[in-house]
């Protein structure tokens, strides 16, 4: 097991101890403290909730591990640790399939174990820590299928997809993205391109992504007004309710083209506030250190990509994408830091996936070429 794992687990023990026995800890309160009492509620007789995405299902086998063993909220904090440690070793086994070397690798895991929020906010009863696990597992069974053609990985795959779906849509629709991603990288396996795969595995992947957009529809989210009313009349809704973090301040409003500027500059605001101007507690340095982390990450996520090679590339190219189809997603419906902090967490590993997969010293090589070549050239 990485010493880093071992070490992000005990810090989280710490946190679950804190929260169940002297609590709440920070990022503890209204939502965990919610999940835990309603998981209580349900274990009392076992009344499970109707399925429904989002909370229920997490609150519902909660619930069940309350009847089993106990009720108790460290118990709950506890196995939210247990998720986060899984979810660390699964990270270092698709490293370890994309042949990251170790000291990448360490380096990686050391930001996946020490990340603030990640250590509050995935030691406590909230449904991160289940959807970063769920999210992980999905990119390992979409490294074994392509780069170790284990097709017996597509049920590992589809349960994950399921798994993170049924505790938020917007996974839901990420792991749609998925599924007709990897059908398309595996026609891109081997020395040749090949038509043949290309075109029928498209037609299959535009069909997923079609189906998949009916289901989010009929199970996550009502679009039946159309998208863009949708939309505005979800940001209405958040807009109702006050908060200090909000970044926000009216809805992006009809029309399509004011959706697409009001996507992009949601996916900035959701990426990097607070700004610095926007700054008014101690709280929200350490968001604006981990979103500079995170800027850092997304452009060398980009020059990892530009210089890997293949297989490599096709795999990081589609990992990268997936992470900005989920972050793309989160900011349409995210209004304040305060929950993007928590909507970040399940990308987390991702971002460093693709990040590190390729050392300093060849992104630097790559750098010095680029230049020396622009030098000849002018």
């Amino acid at each position: 097991m990485n010493h880093f794992s071992i070490l992000g687990f005990f810090l989280r023990l710490c946190i679950a101890i804190w929260n169940g026995f002297f609590g709440p800890s920070f990022g503890a309160e209204f939502d965990a403290q919610g999940a835990h009492l309603h998981a209580s509620f349900v274990s009392q007789n076992l009344d499970f909730d109707d399925f429904h995405i989002g909370p229920i299902p997490y609150v519902n086998v909660l619930g069940f591990f309350y009847w089993l063993i106990t009720d108790s909220l460290f118990l709950g904090s506890f196995l939210s640790c247990i998720a986060w440690l899984v979810s660390a070793q699964i990270l270092a086994s698709c490293m370890r399939l994309l042949s990251v070397e170790k000291k990448m690798q360490a380096k990686a895991m050391l930001i996946y174990a020490l990340l603030p929020s990640s250590i509050f906010l995935t030691s406590v009863t909230l449904r991160e820590p289940y959807q970063l696990l769920f999210v992980n597992i999905a990119i390992y069974a979409v490294l074994q299928i392509y780069m170790r053609k284990n097709i017996k990985h597509w049920f590992t795959l589809l349960f994950a997809v399921a798994g993170a779906g049924s505790l938020h849509g917007a996974l839901m629709s990420c792991g749609i993205f998925l599924l007709a991603g990897t059908l398309l990288l595996t026609s891109l396996r081997g020395k040749r391109v090949s038509w043949l795969k290309i075109i029928p595995l498209g037609v299959v992947a535009a069909c997923v992504l079609g189906y998949g957009f009916i289901i989010f529809g009929e199970n996550a989210y009502d679009l039946e007004g159309g998208i863009v009313t949708s939309i505005d009349t979800y940001q209405q809704g958040l807009l109702s309710i006050d908060a200090r973090t909000h970044y926000k301040s009216e809805s992006q409003g009809a029309g399509l083209g004011s959706l697409l500027l009001f996507m992009q500059v949601s996916f900035v605001q959701y990426l990097f506030e607070p700004f610095p101007w926007h700054i008014s507690a101690a709280s929200d340095v350490v968001v604006l250190l981990e979103n500079v982390l995170r800027g850092w990450l997304i452009w060398r996520a980009w020059k990892t990509i530009r210089i890997a090679s293949a297989p490599q590339r096709n795999a990081l190219f589609l990992i990268f994408v997936a992470y900005l189809v989920m972050e793309t997603i989160w900011s349409i419906g995210t209004i304040n830091w305060g929950t993007s902090t928590r909507h970040h967490l399940p990308a987390w590993g991702l971002l460093l996936l693709a990040a590190y997969a390729t050392s300093p010293r060849k992104i630097e090589r790559n750098n010095r070429a680029v230049f020396t070549k622009w030098r000849q050239h002018t």
